[in-house]
């Protein structure tokens, strides 16, 4: 509701909604009062001359026009600071705990907790105007260190894959004790 009344308030900013596939299930199978306000809110949201949808997977050149990228959840937080430019993510106090690649990830990011939404405006008019540092050699230094291997997205499978591992093993170790 925040980001509409947002998208309302602010006509001389372009937003661009690009719900999660997962959401986008939940939604399907709402009914009655439920998904009559998912109807009107993309009703609303459609309504605007400021606002669209993306529901296809080709991202990289709304990415590229972009000035920023707000984010409620884990998607798109590694991939858009390779464009270095700034991401607010929307936390929540019960997420899970960032495994080593996702506190990497983390640091180029401007988190905002969800409880605090009314001063999105704030932080998106401090990052477009420069009055709050962007992040850029936090940024530059994540890129760093994924591009010098030849395949990035291997190697964020590969760490995910050993940071599952890991658990699993200490999971192990922990039966054999008892």
């Amino acid at each position: 509701d925040e980001m509409l009344a947002l998208a309302t308030r602010r006509p001389d900013v372009d937003f661009l909604f690009s719900p999660h596939p997962a959401l986008l299930t939940r939604i399907d199978a709402t009914r009655g009062a439920e998904r009559a306000r998912f109807d009107a809110f993309f009703a609303a949201w459609d309504a605007l001359r400021n606002t669209g949808q993306l529901r296809t997977g080709d991202y990289q050149g709304p990415f590229a026009a972009s000035d920023l990228l707000i984010v409620n959840g884990v998607s798109f937080l590694m991939e858009y600071q390779l464009f270095k430019k700034p991401v607010i993510r929307l936390s929540r106090p019960d997420h899970s705990p960032w495994n080593a690649m996702g506190e990497i990830v983390a640091r180029g990011t401007h988190e905002l907790p969800a409880g605090r939404i009314g001063d999105i405006e704030a932080l998106i008019d401090g990052l477009l105007d420069g009055s709050v540092p962007r992040k850029e050699d936090i940024q530059q230094a994540l890129i760093d260190m994924l591009t010098p291997r030849g395949d990035p997205a291997r190697f964020i499978v590969d760490t995910i894959h050993h940071d599952l591992r890991t658990t699993a093993t200490a999971g192990v170790e922990g039966l054999h004790g008892r």
